[in-house]
């Protein structure tokens, strides 16, 4: 029985609004994704509104649809071409696809009831969609700040460089000033991110504003572990094989240094048998970029240290979920590199402790991928803070990497699933959905 029939409560409806929705990119969509199976159960029936994968440069994910329940009803726009608008100068998704959004959305309200609107994506333009269907459905609407819209810091790996930043930039806090100011409702994977906003703007109240990180799904878990059964892993050496999958942006350069120089150190005081001549590094999705301008950032990094070059492989391109996944399951430890800003939050994390693999976290102590790490019985931990070098995480690199390629050469599966539970898509998605309930009532009282 679901909670909207032991409540005696008729199902709500919330408009999910997700340009990127699968099978087109995994990333972007990912919170959506991992609630559409619980969100029934929790009394709430979702319609999502997504772009025809036709107008989507990133290359569709068939796997992910086997994940999306059948009964989900999506409504798919036209967007302008790229092909056309890169002759404007400009080819990102959400100014693009605004307009047929917009009429897409206002239609769907005018024919049914909806509770409530959820943005989430990164194509933070789409959240003003927000505030103009609120004119004329009286729609509440909630936000998902998955990263930062406005900025009060330089993004030093912006694609197209500082000019075409900084407009993008000062476009984007006029717009989230006025967006945040009617949203009934914010969510987001990061405690500084919701810090920022509410310093920002003090109209929003903290019974507004909810953390809740992506999760992580079983489901897909046991899924990439046959994958990784049945198939083998792309580039799979013999040895001790660490993965590494996510961006490999310059502020993560900070933790990378620090493991390779601990691994360094730790392979040059090994004796002649030593474990660090088997250990092999994979470097896997590193870039945002589109396909066929992806650039390696991080294996250049491993030539700064006495390491094999035949043992460091980097594979900038972003890869499909599963495949990702299906690398993450295969490998002998999973490794996470944190960002130098502690703002960062880390969602693979949840994937890695799902690979049932020893993890080995290299983190910022105020991270929220910290927090999960402490809690999880099976990793390993190397917690850094402002002000320190590279050098000096280095060392304490090198004092747990005994144990931590021990674990790496068992069969025993790590994954803690009582510890996990709390961070489970189940559970994120039933403190998502009581948001929603809140919200779901709320006048707008924003500036």
């Amino acid at each position: 029985m679901s909670s909207a029939e032991k409540s005696g409560s008729a199902q709500r409806r919330v408009l999910l609004v997700s340009p990127h929705f699968a099978p087109i990119n995994a990333a972007d969509s990912h919170r959506i994704r991992l609630m559409l199976p619980y969100l029934e159960d929790l009394g709430w029936s979702a319609h999502i509104l997504a772009v025809d994968p036709e107008d989507v440069e990133s290359a569709p994910e068939e796997q992910l649809l086997a994940t999306i329940p059948s009964k989900t009803p999506v409504t798919r726009v036209r967007a302008v071409s790229y092909r056309l608008t890169s002759l404007l100068g400009f080819r990102g998704l959400a100014w693009r696809s605004l307009l047929s959004l917009y009429r897409s959305g206002k239609n769907l309200l005018n024919s049914s009831d909806y509770d409530l609107v959820y943005f989430s994506n990164t194509l933070f333009p789409t959240f003003i969609l927000g505030v103009l269907w609120k004119r004329f459905a009286n729609t509440p609407f909630v936000l998902d700040f998955q990263d930062p819209w406005y900025s009060e810091s330089v993004n030093r790996d912006y694609p197209g460089g500082r000019l075409k930043y900084t407009i993008n930039n000062g476009l984007a806090k006029k717009l989230e000033a006025w967006v945040v100011g009617h949203a009934a409702g914010i969510t987001s994977v990061s405690p500084q991110y919701v810090t920022a906003l509410r310093s920002r703007y003090p109209f929003l109240r903290k019974e507004q504003c909810l953390v809740v990180p992506f999760g992580g799904s079983e489901t897909d878990a046991n899924y990439a572990r046959q994958l990784a059964n049945e198939e083998p892993a792309s580039g799979k050496s013999s040895g001790i094989r660490l993965v590494y999958v996510g961006r490999g942006g310059s502020d993560m350069h900070f933790s990378v240094r620090a493991f390779l120089g601990g691994l360094a150190a730790y392979q040059s005081e090994s004796d002649k048998e030593m474990p660090g001549e088997r250990v092999s590094l994979r470097f896997i999705g590193t870039s945002y970029a589109p396909s066929g301008m992806a650039k390696k950032s991080l294996e250049d990094l491993a030539g700064e240290f006495p390491l094999p070059a035949t043992r460091v492989e980097e594979i900038p391109e972003r890869q499909a979920y599963f495949e990702a996944f299906k690398e993450l399951c295969a490998s002998s430890a999973v490794l996470v590199f944190g960002s130098d800003d502690r703002a960062y939050s880390a969602s693979k994390i949840y994937n890695c402790l799902l690979s049932g693999r020893p993890v080995l976290g290299i983190l910022h102590k105020e991270s929220l991928g910290a927090e999960v790490l402490r809690e999880q019985k099976g990793a390993f931990l190397v917690e850094f803070s402002r002000g320190e070098s590279w050098a000096d995480i280095a060392h304490r690199v090198q004092d747990i990497l005994p144990a931590f390629l021990q674990a790496a050469e068992s069969e025993r599966d790590y994954f803690d699933s009582e510890a996990f539970h709390p961070y489970s898509a189940a559970c994120m998605t039933e403190k998502v959905v009581a948001l929603f309930a809140s919200c779901a009532g709320v006048e707008d009282e924003g500036a």
